[in-house]
């Protein structure tokens, strides 16, 4: 039984990922992240660069979706701030989310005619790895989302399992990148 409450998450490059795959690895994971299945006559480099453009694709198409998401942010808050992180799941480490958030602005219409209200609703996709440019306000939603695991106990004589401690976990690492400047404007002197 894996102890996952205690299992470290790695977070690699899809493309060093994909890189120690054999064939077999490799269109199995065409098939589960993809959705794609791979013939049989190809070989593992064709396969190698389909992934890779494949994916390239995908984190394109969400980069563009994402800068168009966090403008409508400052469209109704020139003052919010948008802060570059790198995304990293660690429920599913691999797998890409997918998710519409107006961080409690609301949506602008016939009801809410708020000028800080959002023109429509932000939908993000978030592929794991990548970096990108959020706004505080979805930033701050992510990191409160949880889920739960659990650790096993073991019993110190007979060394079974005698029953499951529940463990809370954050769903997703947003690790904040700053640029040299930035770092410099944060420092202090003695």
């Amino acid at each position: 039984m894996t102890d996952t409450a205690t299992k470290a998450v790695e977070h690699t490059s899809f493309q060093d990922r994909i890189k120690a795959m054999d064939e077999a690895q490799l269109r199995k994971l065409a098939s589960e992240e993809f959705n794609v299945t791979i013939d049989g006559q190809l070989k593992k480099d064709s396969i190698v660069d389909f992934l890779l453009k494949t994916y390239e694709v995908k984190r394109q198409q969400a980069t563009i979706l994402n800068k168009e998401s966090a403008q409508l942010f400052l469209d109704a808050n020139p003052n919010e701030p948008i802060i570059q992180v790198k995304f990293m799941p660690l429920d599913f480490p691999h797998a890409p989310i997918e998710f519409f958030n107006d961080g409690g602005l609301g949506i602008r219409g016939i009801k809410n005619k708020k000028k800080s209200s959002l023109k429509r609703l932000p939908r993000f996709k978030l592929v794991p790895g990548e970096t990108y440019k959020l706004p505080l306000l979805v930033i701050k939603y992510l990191e409160k989302l949880t889920y739960r695991d659990s650790k096993p106990v073991h019993d110190p004589n007979t060394g079974m399992i005698t029953g499951n401690i529940p463990v809370i976990k954050p769903r997703f690492l947003l690790q904040v990148i700053l640029s040299e400047e930035q770092l410099q404007e944060m420092s202090t002197t003695l």
